[in-house]
């Protein structure tokens, strides 16, 4: 019995620390600033543009749109390419092939709350996030050799996602409170058996 009360009890506390809530964030009309690095130096470029419908950067050299707020709640980073290119097509020129690039988000504002992660819907580059922070982020990824497009189409479709909010959670000081009864509750009931068993020995 009081090893199912620990059990238990183990089980309240366990569930407390790791049940939290993620949901997507949009991005309100802030000026987002961007920043592309490439290796080696090629179509490098940074800025700074509002966020709001349709297209908010073309990036120059490398045939890209960026949309800081795509999708119907505004919580999508979408990159798109202008134009179809069969040659080192998201690069300014051949020497970037093969080579990394990161693309940097900052000045974000969510309604909200902070960013917390991002969730990939398409991304045919292998794009990961090398760093977050609440209103930043960067994403990473390798020039692809002879990376054939076509216009309109979308290299890279990213939801912001806010979280890390409990919801309907037991706060842990109290699921200790929880665990502890439980253990005083065995000890007590293990104590009452033990009483029983020498009355029943005593008779």
């Amino acid at each position: 019995m009081l090893k199912n009360l620990v059990f238990l009890a183990a089980g309240v506390l366990a569930a407390t620390a790791g049940v939290s809530h993620a949901s997507p964030i949009s991005l309100t009309g802030s000026t987002v600033d961007y920043q592309v690095v490439s290796t080696p130096g090629n179509g490098n470029a940074s800025g700074s543009a509002v966020a709001g419908a349709g297209t908010d950067v073309y990036y120059p050299y490398t045939y890209l749109n960026f949309d800081f707020n795509a999708g119907a709640d505004q919580d999508i980073f979408q990159i798109s390419v202008n134009e179809g290119n069969p040659w080192c097509t998201l690069a300014a020129n051949c020497a970037t092939e093969g080579t990394p690039t990161t693309i940097t988000l900052s000045s974000l504002l969510f309604s909200g709350g902070g960013l917390a992660s991002i969730n990939f819907l398409v991304n045919p580059l292998n794009m990961f996030v090398s760093s977050i922070a609440a209103d930043a982020v960067t994403f990473m990824f390798n020039e692809p050799f002879g990376f054939n497009t076509t216009a309109g189409q979308i290299v890279l479709s990213a939801q912001f996602v806010g979280g890390d909010v409990p919801v309907g959670v037991t706060p842990l000081p109290g699921a200790a409170l929880l665990f502890g009864s439980a253990l005083l509750g065995g000890g007590l009931l293990r104590r009452k058996n033990r009483g029983s068993n020498k009355v029943d020995v005593a008779a």
